[in-house]
């Protein structure tokens, strides 16, 4: 009967096998953000053990097991890149000779391997966090299978915060033991606090992504050429006993200076193309490198491309600036190690229809952030807010 089928019914019922095929090991919202998240562990585990029913309703008498990148991972037969754990399990069971596999959520790379695995081959050392290489198992077998292990922030691990200092990005970072994306400067100090063996991190305000370093990093480390978008080196200062709240996190720091408005045109929306800390009048406080100091924002748009940074440098883009949600307020800023001498304040916002007509210069001492003056700026243009400019006299 197949024989005689026209090729065009042939291409179709092609078509439809590989959409349903697709459309079966296609994970769920749930287990795509889980993986993006790093949470793995034992809630992999949970969900390779929920879709039992699903491997073997696509004809397997296996499942794939989580576990610690082996030492041995025997001959590469292929690889795939940009797929989800789902689609690698089904390349490894397409793939002839596949009895294992390796894969990375964090960078959705899978490589097929030849070696049959079990959860006593010996780990690789120093582990890859990131990648993790899957058994293939008897179902029932896999059920009794405790979790993986697992490494990252321990939060069990004594309640000491850290002064972090940022700086250029260096040549050598060492090796990365954990990551984290969609997340602010205050957590990733906090999973840098929380993690055996983190001494330093890099992070990048565009891309909202964590990368914690087991490197002692210091001013004076080699660093590298730019063109990494806008990762800085985050170097492990003095320590700090004080529980670990986000309070306490953001008072670390305990000097700085910020603009601050209580609403914008829209309501939700602050558009600032540039500010400038004036130290004297060709010098400027620019964050990070040696300066001591770091950007600080109420928020942005969560989108790439509007970070903070962008305002504290010649760019072609923006800060799209929205409300910190627990005080209701847009500010923008720095935040400093030490007292800085800020003698003039420069600011241009968008023209358009996200723009404050007041804003307030806030100053951080250790007792906390103090108004210093109020300024109502105009828009599309870079001017003097602080101190107010004098006006010429009348002759």
């Amino acid at each position: 009967m197949m024989q005689g089928m026209p090729a065009m019914w042939h291409s179709i019922l092609g078509m439809l096998c590989s959409t349903a095929w697709a459309a079966a090991v296609a994970p769920s919202t749930t287990a795509t953000k889980c993986a993006a998240d790093r949470c793995a562990g034992e809630h992999a585990l949970l969900q390779r053990r929920a879709a039992l029913a699903e491997g073997l309703s696509l004809g397997r008498d296996h499942v794939y097991v989580e576990r610690s990148l082996v030492e041995d991972e025997g001959t590469e037969l292929d690889s795939r890149g940009d797929v989800t754990l789902a689609l690698c399990e089904g390349f490894c069971d397409e793939t002839p000779g596949c009895l294992s596999f390796s894969y990375s959520a964090f960078q959705r790379a899978c490589y097929l391997k030849d070696r049959a695995l079990t959860t006593l081959s010996a780990a690789k050392e120093p582990r890859d966090w990131h990648y993790k290489s899957y058994v293939r198992m008897d179902p029932q077998e896999a059920a009794e299978i405790s979790k993986p292990d697992a490494i990252g922030p321990d939060p069990a691990s004594p309640a000491k915060t850290y002064v972090y200092v940022a700086r250029s990005l260096v040549a050598d970072e060492g090796r990365e033991i954990w990551a984290k994306v969609v997340v602010d400067l205050v957590e990733c100090e906090n999973l840098c606090d929380r993690t055996p063996g983190c001494h330093s991190f890099a992070y990048s305000q565009e891309q909202r992504s964590c990368h914690l370093k087991d490197l002692r990093v210091t001013g004076a480390s080699p660093g590298r050429s730019l063109g990494r978008l806008d990762f800085q080196t985050y170097m492990r200062r003095s320590s700090v006993t004080a529980p670990l709240t986000g309070a306490n996190k953001n008072m670390r720091r305990s000097f700085g200076f910020r603009l601050s408005a209580p609403t914008s045109s829209s309501g939700w929306a602050w558009d600032v193309r540039r500010v400038r800390f004036m130290l004297s009048p060709d010098q400027e406080l620019v964050p990070g490198g040696a300066s001591g100091c770091v950007t600080i924002e109420s928020g942005s748009v969560d989108v790439p491309g509007y970070a903070v940074q962008n305002a504290f440098a010649e760019s072609t883009s923006w800060w799209g600036g929205r409300k910190d949600a627990t005080s209701g307020l847009f500010f923008i800023g720095v935040e400093c190690e030490g007292p800085r001498e800020v003698t003039s304040v420069q600011l241009e916002q968008l023209q358009g229809g996200h723009h404050v007509t007041s804003v307030s210069l806030q100053e951080k001492t250790e007792s906390g952030w103090r108004t210093i003056a109020a300024a109502q700026p105009s828009k599309g243009v870079l001017e003097t807010i602080w101190p107010t400019p004098t006006p010429p006299e009348t002759p």
